[in-house]
């Protein structure tokens, strides 16, 4: 089963700050790895996202674009497909700002986004809804239920303060309860944690989405504390997406479900690989002529001797910046939990 370990996850604008490997100046295409799925080892699936310059999926691209190695030996590509394609099912965790200072027509658009990014979204995918004011409240578990998730966006209402941290943690709470192989947080906000209403503090919810490995899609609209949110999607290798008008809210929740759906899994062969050694992974993109390179540091692969008979869940990778090699471009560090 693979987990969609957005703790790495999405860019644009702000690439250098979100877990995206750095391009050339003049080739803006960005390239992440969102996670490796180790559960049939020795066959490892790496999840990764390829962007034009401004944070849209690059689709279509063949099998023969892909390759990879562990420190500098070319592992082989077994094959190259979609997230669509491999009917890869996502869990989606929708986060709203309903402070009341989202009244009027930004509680509106935000709903708008909302029901379109569901509607962007296959089939099988899952979604809840929570709203966070003075209080932060659950509004839909998981469903695939369309009716069931407009129902929801519709009835969300803007009053009170913002308990900004704890709908952080109530997102990462819940994308950890979800069954599905990948997870992501889409969490909108208008201004900072306010009102003392908050149970949780800004370091806490910090680590809890960094601990969670789950990515974090953060919307900042007008007077936001956009330090607090750009870290949270440095921590969780997700993307921070800035508009000061709420009209361009809809276009960044469709942003967001188009990349969302375009994920490539990349079916490695590591049969050559030492289980008991850590390992820099390196995936390519080939994309006009340039080939596009995301290093990763590698550690822990799942052995069997090493998983408990009791242990119903996969070997999992969670990805953390090593901060002594902060300014060495796309270097993180990744350890198992079971």
């Amino acid at each position: 089963m693979l987990r969609w370990l957005l703790a790495p996850l999405l860019a644009g604008a702000l690439m250098p700050l979100t877990g995206f490997a750095s391009i050339d100046a003049q080739e803006s295409v960005q390239v992440r790895i969102d996670a490796v799925d180790t559960a049939a080892y020795p066959r490892l699936r790496a999840a990764v996202t390829v962007l034009d310059g401004s944070g849209r999926p690059i689709v279509g691209l063949p099998g023969g674009a892909f390759s990879a190695d562990a420190d500098g030996e070319p592992l082989p590509v077994m094959g190259v497909t979609t997230a669509l394609d491999a009917n890869v099912p996502a869990a989606v965790v929708l986060v709203f700002d309903t402070s009341g200072s989202m009244q009027g027509a930004a509680i509106e658009q935000a709903r708008q986004g909302g029901k379109a990014l569901v509607n962007q979204l296959g089939p099988n995918d899952q979604v809840a809804i929570i709203a966070f004011s003075n209080t932060v409240q659950v509004v839909q578990g998981f469903t695939n239920d369309r009716g069931a998730l407009a129902a929801a966006i519709d009835g969300i209402a803007a009053s009170g303060n913002t308990a900004l941290y704890d709908g952080v943690v109530a997102g990462v709470n819940t994308a950890a309860q979800a069954g599905a192989q990948r997870r992501a947080v889409v969490l909108l906000s208008d201004g900072k944690d306010s009102g003392g209403v908050s149970a949780n503090d800004r370091n806490s919810s910090l680590a809890a989405a960094q601990t969670a490995g789950v990515p974090f899609f953060v919307v900042g609209l007008g007077e936001i504390d956009q330090q607090y949110l750009q870290e949270l999607a440095n921590v969780t290798r997700g993307h921070l997406f800035v508009t000061p008008s709420s009209e361009a809210l809809l276009g960044l929740y469709e942003r967001i479900g188009a990349a969302l759906r375009n994920q490539y899994l990349v079916d490695l062969d590591g049969s050559s690989l030492d289980p008991a050694t850590a390992t820099s992974l390196t995936a390519r993109v080939n994309y006009g002529a340039v080939w596009r390179r995301l290093p990763l540091l590698w550690t822990c692969p799942p052995s069997p001797l090493r998983r408990r008979p009791s242990h119903r869940r996969p070997w999992l990778l969670r990805w953390r910046r090593r901060p002594e090699r902060r300014k060495k471009r796309g270097a993180l560090r990744c350890w198992c939990r079971s």
